[in-house]
């Protein structure tokens, strides 16, 4: 793996292609922009029982930027200001890359990580899945988030044999799941890896992780768990919902949301003490990736070449884009971030505040 670097980033004006004929081009006009009169953005009345605050307009999006130098993206995620995804060049190696919209180029972070999967974001390092070359397990390594610097495994001696598969981050606190001797497990720690203890065991393989107050929440197929934090490893998780198979999950503040393949988005709630979940929104196709900022919740659906936001109190749905093949989204101060596999691109809607 190399040390971090800076590359330059060409703009790909209009449709998406790059270099290749027939790409479909990616429709970003804007959510609630655009002349839409479906619903009036200036007015904190438009989407009823929002959070506190006036609901936020997005404005005409960027253009595309190819990213292509670096392979493609695959995996995004934010720490509010500055987007970090990881990227896949098709010869088994990607990259982790820090890209600030600022005006600055991206910065890889990583360079030759083998088959990179998964990636989260703390005070202070960026947390990524990094394949081993001679096959097998899959690691969770780390690097500074600024910088890149020294490689680290993030949970030290005695943790590299644990085959990871899932990873999340919330304030101080990681999550992850490993499957190792096909039991599997479900664990949490301090950002830096130490003060580990055991969530749970027996659950085979976890596809997604969350924390939230004082639970962790982990997907297995067709099943979201959760359980209380100093819980003994033995005592048996609290069965939250069973929906179709889960494909991602996400979590911001007390609450979290999972996409299930049955086409929904579902939203449960730390503060509840009997679990209870809520369908916030449904007719999606083969959904991944989740994003959340305080009004809304953005996903991938895959199956219809679209990215949707889904008001989190009144599951109101918007696409926000539609067309190409969006794989991620995110969010940071500057906009939403989408990804798409195939042009090798990032775009963004750019949103404000509305005024009062």
């Amino acid at each position: 793996m190399l040390a971090a670097r800076r590359v330059g980033m060409g703009v790909v004006v209009g449709a998406l292609a790059l270099g290749s004929s027939g790409c479909s081009s990616l429709s970003l006009d804007g959510l609630f922009g655009g002349g839409d009169d479906d619903v009036e953005p200036s007015s904190t009345d438009a989407l009823e029982g929002g959070p506190e605050g006036p609901p936020p307009t997005f404005m005409q999006a960027l253009p595309p930027m190819s990213v292509a130098s670096i392979g493609a993206p695959t995996w995004l995620t934010s720490d509010g200001t500055s987007l970090f995804f990881v990227t896949d060049r098709g010869d088994d190696k990607g990259a982790v890359v820090r890209f600030t919209p600022d005006g600055s180029p991206p910065v890889v972070l990583v360079d030759g990580v083998h088959r990179p999967t998964g990636i989260a974001v703390d005070a202070g390092r960026v947390h990524f899945g990094a394949g081993n070359p001679s096959g097998g397990h899959t690691y969770i390594r780390s690097a500074d988030k600024t910088s890149g610097g020294t490689i680290l495994d993030s949970f030290g001696t005695g943790w590299s044999s644990q085959a990871y598969t899932a990873l999340a981050i919330q304030g101080a606190s990681i999550a992850f799941a490993s499957k190792a001797d096909d039991k599997g497990g479900v664990y949490r720690a301090v950002a830096d890896g130490t003060g580990r203890l055991t969530v749970a065991t027996g659950q085979g393989l976890v596809a997604a992780v969350a924390v939230a107050g004082p639970f962790t929440y982990w997907t297995k197929d067709t099943q979201l768990f959760r359980k209380r934090t100093g819980a003994a490893p033995d005592a048996p998780p609290e069965l939250v919902a069973t929906r179709g198979l889960f494909t991602s999950l996400a979590a911001d503040g007390l609450d979290v949301y999972a996409t299930s393949d049955d086409g929904t988005l579902v939203a449960t709630s730390a503060t509840d003490e009997v679990p209870v979940i809520r369908v916030l929104g449904g007719s999606l196709l083969a959904p991944r990736s989740l994003a959340v900022d305080s009004w809304f919740v953005y996903t991938v659906s895959t199956g219809t070449r679209s990215v949707v936001a889904f008001h989190r109190k009144s599951g109101r749905m918007v696409e926000v884009a539609s067309g190409g093949d969006p794989y991620a989204v995110a969010v940071t101060s500057a906009g939403v971030w989408l990804a798409d596999r195939s042009a090798r691109t990032l775009a963004v809607v750019p949103k404000v505040l509305a005024a009062n």
